[in-house]
Order: structure tokens, then sequence, then C-alpha cells
């Protein structure tokens, strides 16, 4: 049997690839890409978690996601932002790591020098994550940037925010339904993450949001 369930959590957290672009791409006629991401002292989120059932049905879960900026460190001589927090519904909900970031250019890098958001490059594939069942790969996740960029409703406001997008799909069975399936997940400039949608791989008829309550920008 196949354990898709198993594979949720890459295709939540997006954070964890296993290709990465060689190069950033940014216009050369902006002098310095926004940031999409705060990393400042004293910042922090908290995010309410929504399952959304296949007609629209929305139920809020009791669960309700902190994240603050926690400080830095040093991997391979470059400096990472470390944000500690919750996640439900993994980790236990308990305190822990959630991200482990820097910025380069208009893009979110995370500890393995992955990129997982570029504010830059709307024709590239970021990055991909692959899902190995046995010796073969049943199924993949590709992430790309929506060039498209919508004012966006949470209820700690509405934001012009940009998109990234994650296609996941099943290579070895092409036509089964809902296939492929879509991830996306909204950051707004100079706040970070204010919409992600995710779901679990071995349910077609659930969904789930993590939107922004409220938030504290450090400076």
């Amino acid at each position: 049997m196949r354990s898709l369930i198993f594979f949720s959590l890459s295709v939540l957290l997006a954070l964890y690839s296993c290709k990465k672009d060689e190069e950033i791409v940014c216009d050369p006629i902006v002098n310095a890409a926004p940031v999409y991401q705060s990393f400042s002292e004293g910042s922090y989120w908290t995010y309410q978690n929504v399952r959304i059932e296949s007609d629209g049905t929305e139920t809020i879960e009791s669960a309700v996601d902190s994240i603050v900026v926690a400080g830095d460190t040093l991997i391979n001589g470059l400096e990472y932002t470390v944000f500690e927090g919750t996640s439900w519904p993994f980790q236990d909900n308990e305190w822990g790591i959630i991200w482990i970031l820097r910025e380069q250019d208009g893009a979110l890098l995370d500890e393995q020098g992955n990129i997982i958001m570029s504010c830059c490059n709307f024709t590239d594939t970021l990055n991909t994550v692959e899902y190995p069942s046995g010796e073969e790969i049943f199924a993949t996740t590709t992430y790309m940037m929506s060039n498209e960029i919508p004012e966006i409703t949470v209820p700690g406001g509405t934001f012009a925010g940009i998109e990234l997008v994650g296609t996941f799909t099943i290579l070895n069975e092409p036509e089964a339904p809902d296939n492929p399936r879509y991830t996306s997940r909204y950051y707004a400039q100079g706040i970070g993450q204010i919409r992600d949608t995710w779901f679990f791989a071995a349910n077609t008829e659930i969904r789930y949001e993590k939107r922004l309550l409220d938030y504290h920008i450090g400076y």
C-alpha cells in the first residue's frame, strides 16, 4: 500500500527540497529587490488554522500557531535567522524551530541553500521535491512563483500577496482524480507569510489553510 500520508509534511512545509537553482534572476531595473519576510528582532506572527471541505464548508480549528524571530545562526559562514513557534498539526503542536532562513536578492533561502520563494523569478522552477517509494520516485512537488499579485484578505488584514504555487503530481497514476493538486502560499512585502493552503496527500476531499491573525514587525 502506498504510504502517501507520510509525505504530506513535505507538501505542507515546502522548505526542504532536493534541487536548487543555480542563480536568482532579478529585474535589472530594480535597484534593490523588495523583502517579503521580516527578519527583525521582536517580530511575531499568529495564524488561524482552517479546515476546508470539498464543498467549501470551513471549520476553524482550536489550535492557533505563533511564530517569532528567535535569533541568528551561522551556517557555512552565512548568517541565517531562526524562527521558532508552533506548526499545527505537526511537531505535536510543541514549540520548536519552524524556519531557518536568509534573504538574498529578493529570494528566501532555507538552511540548505534551497530557494523557497522569490519576488524576482516568475519563469523558472524554484525547486523540486521528490517522494520515493522503494527504488522509484512515485510523486513530485514543483514550486514556482505566480506573476499575479492579488489582494488577499485574512483575519489580520488585506494585503497585496505574492504567491508561491506548488504542483503535487503522482507520477505513476496520471489519471488519478485531482492529479495534479496544488498548494499555495502568499507573502506580503515586509511582513511575511499571510496565507498557506496545504493538504494531506492521502486525502483529496479536505484541504487546510493557515491565515494570518495578528503580527508585529520589530525594528
